[in-house]
């Protein structure tokens, strides 16, 4: 046997249905962080992890609750809004322009760029012009090993161009090689200062546009208590972090 056409145009539709209905009888009316057992999945890269998901993961362990886990697994995945249908992924972090339109959004902290180098740099401590900035040599994150990102086209437009010497595939990894280098980088600020103890930030010579990072959900998690206490958590950590630098 094989399912018609129109059983395979139903498959996603019932699936979506069957999943509320066993979120609506199985989840309690309250959630206690203290005593749960349920596992949280986020979607999020490493970048957006480490300006968001950190502290709210930190909050997590804090409960002292051994049943109380939580999973942050890439945000790439062609699957996504299929997968947080069927209730396997509870919350997208990411760039709310890129949002997809079928999910509940909102703008947990909006974020700038900085220059980052390394603690004793020999070029000191003063922004640099922006013939310096250029000069610099830069480091970049790509997976593809592509040395071109929005800084990039920022500068085209200014009649510019920069050195751009390394790449590496992980946001976390830049500061380990600015650490060992006279490199530089032009990433969020917000993500700069979680290596504030190696690295020093600096005002760019040129403006960067800012941006917004979103937290989304899907309809059917709306109304979840435990759904409702993640996003609580990163409600409060985006306080936070848009209090007084």
């Amino acid at each position: 046997m094989v399912p018609s056409e129109r059983a395979l145009a139903l498959q996603v539709r019932l699936g979506q249905a069957l999943s509320s209905l066993r979120e609506a009888v199985a989840e309690p009316q309250s959630f206690n962080p203290a005593t749960s057992t349920r596992t949280f999945v986020v979607a999020s890269n490493d970048s957006v992890f480490t300006i968001l998901a950190l502290d709210v993961m930190a909050e997590v362990m804090r409960q002292g609750n051994a049943g109380l886990r939580m999973a942050v697994v890439p945000a790439a995945d062609a699957q996504l809004v299929e997968r947080m249908a069927q209730g396997e992924i509870d919350l997208f972090l990411g760039d709310f322009t890129k949002m997809p339109d079928s999910l509940k959004a909102r703008h947990p902290s909006n974020d700038d760029f900085a220059l980052a180098q390394r603690r004793g740099h020999p070029r000191g401590l003063q922004a640099p012009s922006l013939d310096e900035y250029c000069g610099l040599q830069h480091v970049v994150v790509s997976a593809r090993a592509d040395f071109i990102t929005p800084v990039d086209h920022v500068l085209s437009t200014l009649g510019r161009r920069r050195v751009v010497v390394a790449a590496v595939p992980s946001y976390n990894q830049v500061s380990l090689l600015l650490s060992q280098t006279d490199g530089v980088a032009t990433l969020p600020r917000r993500l700069l200062r979680r290596y504030q103890d190696s690295v020093d930030l600096l005002d760019l010579p040129f403006a960067m546009p800012a941006f917004q990072l979103a937290m989304a959900w899907h309809p059917r998690a709306q109304a979840g208590a435990g759904a409702m206490w993640l996003r609580e958590c990163f409600i409060r950590t985006r306080q936070d972090l848009d209090g007084p630098p």
